[in-house]
């Protein structure tokens, strides 16, 4: 009686070691700018619908890596027009209790050397960038820069529709804990332990 009392009482103990911090994504990620828009680069955008995707983050320094879409431009060389710097910028959205849109802000721009000889375009972003959520919990967003530069031309069918990542990194935990998430090893202990005490009671009555 007393071992499988002490069973369940260790696998109690062992409950709520695991503490997993959970992120899910809204359905209200984008990016806009001028360079969607407005003459000079011709910048393409296809998103990756995130809506719904959710992941989790235990420590810190532990990060999520994730696929926002693809970067691409229609054009086949690089104009003057193309040389003038055109914004970017990406909301991520998020449907996790607490959390707001998170915004990154950026510029895209065509590149051109030795009279047009030596072409390419650029993407870059002003990060990272950080941004709390639950009791004074900190996270940290970056996104992959686009840099494409070389003889003749960088652009389509060469290097057209360039994928963009971001990573979100957790920096700081929350002040207050949230509830602990079993490990499965736990809880099959602590089902052994139940299981066995309630043998060891329905023999004594």
């Amino acid at each position: 009686m007393k071992k499988v009392v002490l069973t369940a009482a260790l696998a109690l103990t062992m409950a709520g070691t695991a503490n997993a911090y959970m992120f899910e994504f809204g359905a209200n990620s984008e990016i806009t700018g001028s360079a969607l828009t407005n003459a000079g680069l011709e910048v393409v955008a296809n998103l990756q619908n995130l809506s719904g995707e959710t992941f989790e983050l235990n420590d810190v320094n532990d990060s999520y890596v994730f696929y926002f879409g693809t970067l691409g431009t229609n054009e086949y060389q690089v104009d003057p027009d193309d040389l003038v710097p055109q914004s970017l910028e990406i909301a991520i959205d998020f449907a996790t209790p607490g959390m707001s849109t998170v915004n990154v802000l950026g510029e895209s721009v065509g590149t051109s050397r030795g009279g047009g000889f030596w072409q390419g375009w650029e993407v870059s972003w002003n990060q990272p960038v950080q941004f709390a959520f639950e009791n004074d919990g900190l996270l940290e967003i970056s996104f992959s820069n686009i840099d494409l530069e070389g003889p003749f031309s960088k652009l389509p069918p060469c290097c057209n529709q360039q994928y963009i990542a971001g990573t979100i990194k957790l920096l700081r935990k929350p002040t207050q804990n949230p509830s602990p998430a079993p490990e499965p090893g736990t809880m099959l202990l602590l089902g052994a332990g139940i299981t066995g005490l309630a043998g060891v009671t329905r023999r004594r009555n």
